[in-house]
């Protein structure tokens, strides 16, 4: 059997691909990405979902998930 090559580029879509097994995947590249997360982020990254929630849970039903 023939070796394969380990990169290929494709003139029609013009990608390029790396050979990963018997498998070819294509090789994106993802520009990076620099944003502010905001308050709610912030909080969302602090606070376990649990602490936030069971308030809730045990106010309004008798069952708590925490």
């Amino acid at each position: 059997m023939t070796e394969l090559k380990p990169r290929i580029h494709d003139e029609s879509n013009g990608l390029d691909y790396v050979l990963v097994g018997d498998y070819y995947v294509p090789d994106l590249k993802l520009p990076e990405e620099h944003r502010p997360i905001g308050m709610w982020g912030r909080l969302h990254r602090a606070v376990p979902p649990c602490k936030v929630l069971c308030p809730l849970f045990i106010r309004r039903t008798a069952y708590s998930p925490c």
